[in-house]
């Protein structure tokens, strides 16, 4: 048998070569590692579709303080409580002195009653009224007193102890260009009696002892104000001119009060 020199020598075999090793010989061991972490990976997703599932939004969010908040919210009460307290004295009292009060007094005394414009200061608790003026009776039409009062300016300042009903109403006050006009008639009645009986009904806030109170506490001022007493029965008159009025504070220690009062008598000082 000759070869054919152009394929070459046939390949050498031997008996003792036994079979070669195909692929189904037996298990990989990258293969079963593969297939663990599949199992141990289905595990875990099957677990976590067991969870309950969390809110929108939760992640990343912060529970807020609570300390902090209720901080913000009692500063943002007092801030608004200070606001509307102040717009409230410095606006709406004001508005009230000038429109409200003088209606009131008006229908309780049957006369026309005017105050020009008011200042209120809620944290100082004075109050400032100017231009008021006390028409004559309405209800009276020979009434010659016109006006039965008038002031230019007054000033009161507030006990703050009197807002919860102790203490006198007023702890100062002082009057500039004040004008009273009494009139004592024909049944020895006075026209400002008549015009505090009015106001010292029970259905009024009114209190005429507060007035006495007042008296007795002191502080008291007028400047530049004038006086006059018309007497029907006899047909005279008096005047008053450039009183100069003070009555200071009643002390509460023994040290005695001086009052001051000057005025000019039907023009003689």
């Amino acid at each position: 048998m000759t070869n054919d020199p152009t394929t070459g020598p046939p390949p050498h075999t031997s008996a003792d070569d036994g079979p070669s090793p195909t692929k189904d010989s037996g298990p990989s061991p990258l293969g079963e590692s593969r297939a663990s972490s599949d199992i141990i990976g289905n595990k875990v997703k099957s677990s976590r579709s067991s969870l309950p599932p969390r809110p929108k939004g939760s992640e990343g969010r912060k529970l807020p303080s609570q300390p902090m908040g209720s901080l913000k919210k009692i500063l943002f009460f007092l801030a608004l409580t200070l606001a509307l307290y102040s717009l409230a004295g410095f606006f709406l009292a004001p508005y009230l002195l000038t429109t409200t009060l003088p209606a009131f007094l008006a229908k309780k005394i049957n006369r026309p009653v005017t105050i020009g414009s008011a200042q209120v200061n809620p944290y100082t608790l004075n109050i400032t009224l100017k231009n008021g003026i006390i028409g004559p009776d309405l209800s009276a039409v020979d009434d010659r007193i016109d006006p039965v009062l008038s002031f230019g300016r007054i000033e009161a300042r507030i006990n703050p102890a009197s807002l919860l009903d102790k203490g006198q109403l007023l702890k100062s006050i002082r009057g500039n260009s004040v004008f009273v006009h009494l009139d004592r008639q024909e049944d020895g009645r006075l026209n400002i009696t008549t015009l505090l009986a009015q106001l010292t009904t029970s259905e009024t806030a009114f209190n005429l002892s507060r007035l006495i109170d007042l008296l007795q506490a002191g502080d008291i001022n007028l400047t530049d104000s004038r006086l006059i007493f018309t007497d029907q029965p006899s047909a005279t008159e008096h005047t008053l001119e450039e009183i100069s009025f003070s009555l200071p504070k009643a002390s509460t220690d023994s040290t005695a009060i001086s009052p001051h009062f000057s005025a000019i008598i039907d023009g003689s000082p």
